[in-house]
């Protein structure tokens, strides 16, 4: 911190030291009495800030909620016909899944099959993800909606790879959880007292390292690793999710899922690529809040990805009416990123002629 004799904390601090009666003899006492005095009134004129925070945090909240409202409304104004669109989508694809998990799940528990325990439950949750990209996309936040996809997009290639492999996988995915447990609780074992929690206790530490040394007789060391359940599959050194995509034909989506990762993680490159920053806006205009640009790439990405998981799981037990109704889905899906793209070109072309102006 720079010091400046006129600056008021430093005339604060001398006046503090002029008044307490504190014996001073060397500069380590000097400064253990500087940093004791800030300690305390940072203390306390931290909790006065703070008071006065929450004074005026319900006008501020309320002016805040109001114009996110008016902000949605003209955002799904412009919007309308494709979120629409990719909202029915969600519904049918979650209707799907649901009578498929209905008609066959008596008869998959009995049979314990693997396959379709991972196929349904992984439909379940790309559905989940969906609607959360949906809600994401009508408030203006097109950047955190592709961070979602990404997520959508694992789901996808992961069950259009298990489901081409069959039982065997299924049931080796089911049991890595094993594995990853066993690595959760060897790294919360290593930092509970930070976190402020209570360590496992050795009865449950041996519970899971037991579960983990079954599963390593059952399938091999090799199962403990990175992917462990692909071992059957893919070679070493090749055991990670970009082979996996190349494995069912889905390596040419790589890029776009590196590209997606920018709105998860925090290098460089994404403090400045954001979906929702127009193009041709200025280089000086940081993006902090909701944007009614850039719901087109997460948009039709959502469709896309939720009917490859749907038709996977329609397809494990294929049928006329199922795949009838696959079909469908895909017509749909192309609907939807026709509609999507429309509106963003339509977006840009009003805010070129704006900046032309």
């Amino acid at each position: 911190m720079e010091i400046n004799s006129n600056d008021n904390l430093v005339k604060v601090i001398l006046k503090y030291l002029n008044n307490a009666e504190i014996d001073i003899n060397s500069s380590e006492e000097l400064t253990d009495a500087i940093n004791k005095f800030m300690s305390n009134i940072l203390k306390s004129n931290a909790a006065l800030l703070l008071k006065n925070i929450k004074r005026n945090a319900k006008r501020d909240i309320k002016r805040i909620r109001e114009y996110q409202k008016g902000f949605e409304k003209r955002l799904n104004k412009k919007w309308c016909e494709p979120l629409l669109h990719l909202e029915i989508f969600i519904k049918q694809c979650l209707s799907e899944g649901n009578n498929f998990n209905k008609k066959f799940r008596e008869k998959a528990v009995k049979e314990n099959d693997y396959l379709f325990e991972v196929l349904t439950r992984l439909h379940g949750r790309s559905c989940q993800i969906a609607n959360e990209i949906l809600i994401l996309l009508r408030s203006g936040y097109s950047d955190g909606a592709h961070a979602r996809w990404r997520t959508l997009h694992e789901i996808a290639v992961i069950a259009m790879f298990i489901k081409d492999h069959g039982q065997t996988i299924a049931e080796k995915y089911l049991h890595y959880e094993t594995v990853e447990n066993y690595k959760e609780a060897l790294e919360y074992q290593k930092n509970y007292y930070k976190l402020g929690y209570e360590p496992l206790s050795n009865e449950e530490l041996n519970i899971i390292r037991k579960r983990k040394n079954e599963i390593a007789i059952k399938y091999g060391n090799d199962f403990l690793k990175n992917y462990g359940w692909t071992a059957d599959i893919l070679p070493k050194g090749k055991r990670n999710f970009k082979s996996i995509e190349d494995e069912v034909n889905m390596g040419h989506m790589y890029s776009w899922y590196k590209l997606a990762c920018n709105n998860i993680h925090s290098g460089p490159k994404s403090m400045r690529f954001r979906l929702g920053l127009f193009k041709a806006g200025p280089e000086s205009l940081i993006l902090a809040g909701p944007t009614n640009y850039g719901l087109a790439d997460p948009g039709q990405s959502c469709a896309i990805s939720l009917n490859q998981v749907t038709t996977t799981l329609l397809l494990s037990k294929p049928n006329y009416d199922r795949m009838l109704v696959s079909a469908s889905l895909k017509l749909y899906v192309d609907e939807i990123c026709s509609s999507f793209v429309r509106i963003q070109k339509q977006l840009e072309k009003d805010e070129i002629n704006l900046v032309n102006k």
